[in-house]
């Protein structure tokens, strides 16, 4: 017999594989997709600290320096520069207008890119060309929008001259020129720039609700309010701490629109944390102090945004 039956089973000829056990190459591949070889995050590591990590440490050791920027020599003086942060009133001024900025920005972008996102989230035919007519600025450098508003809030620009056609003279201000109003002014401007973006945000927050569930709230005899109290508004979290997150580190790093509407004038009323660094770093030569101003500010950011973070992570964990 060229065969040998063993307890009612045959065994096939010498070479071949049995049952499951040749290898699936599809499979394999399949493996390797999942797994890449490490080797593979090397560039992108190497890129991450050149750009990121090394600068950071560089601005680190800078900022316990008296550098100037330009001589070879840079004395180590400790964390004077940060004391002197906290001592010098020029600073202490920045940093309560750059936070009043940024509250004034995040409180703006909230309400208003809510409403908007309220308003086109319904059935109106018109409602896909409105979004794009509002996040139209968006897409447009700031560095455009700062010099358009400009010429808008000069004395003898648009808007006081709309206001002085319609018998408002009274209301004609120096908008960029009166410490009382510039700071609101160039709020005002970066809010109308970025609310079609937290609209965006918030209508992909709304569209992720289920419409039965509000359906099934109305029947149960609640009103709209009710409905947006009780119902949409606990359902949008998510999308409140990522416009939160956003508004907040915007508004802490803001420069282009400061720096281009007002070089942080009149009288250092809109200066900001980032256009101080600027003029700290290269129109008075102070680079290690203008560095100590990046970490402060970097480590708010930190702060901030690993809060909100975390806020975030509890909020997914609950739903």
């Amino acid at each position: 017999m060229s065969m040998v039956e063993v307890g009612g089973t045959t065994d096939a000829a010498p070479g071949r594989r049995i049952g499951n056990s040749r290898p699936n190459p599809s499979a394999h591949r399949r493996s390797r997709l999942r797994n890449p070889p490490w080797w593979f995050i090397l560039p992108g590591v190497a890129f991450y600290l050149f750009v990121i990590i090394v600068p950071a440490i560089q601005g680190g050791a800078y900022s316990l320096t008296s550098w100037d920027g330009l001589s070879a020599a840079k004395k180590y003086i400790g964390f004077h520069n940060f004391r002197q942060i906290f001592t010098d009133q020029l600073a202490r001024q920045t940093i309560k207008q750059t936070l009043e900025l940024t509250a004034a920005m995040t409180v703006g972008l909230v309400v208003v890119g809510l409403g908007l996102a309220l308003a086109l989230h319904t059935l109106v035919k018109s409602r896909f060309i409105l979004r794009v007519v509002f996040f139209a600025p968006v897409v447009v450098a700031p560095v455009m929008v700062a010099y358009l508003w400009q010429f808008i809030f000069s004395p003898f620009g648009a808007l006081n001259s709309a206001l002085s056609a319609v018998g408002l003279q009274k209301l004609e201000l120096s908008w960029l020129g009166s410490p009382r109003v510039a700071l609101w002014t160039i709020a005002a401007v970066i809010i109308w720039q970025y609310a079609g973006y937290a609209m965006v945000i918030f209508i992909a927050g709304l569209e992720s609700i289920s419409p039965e569930v509000l359906e099934a709230a109305r029947v149960d005899g609640a009103n709209a309010f009710q409905r947006f109290r009780y119902m949409t508004f606990p359902l949008l979290s998510p999308a409140f701490v990522i416009v939160l997150t956003l508004a907040v580190i915007m508004g802490l790093k803001q420069f282009e629109t400061v720096w281009i509407m007002t070089t942080g004038g009149p009288a250092n009323s809109t200066q900001t944390l980032a256009t101080l660094m600027y003029q700290e770093a290269f129109s008075l030569n102070s680079f290690g102090y203008a560095t100590a101003l990046a970490v402060l500010l970097s480590i708010v950011v930190l702060i901030i945004s690993g809060s909100l973070y975390s806020v975030s992570s509890r909020i997914n964990r609950v739903a």
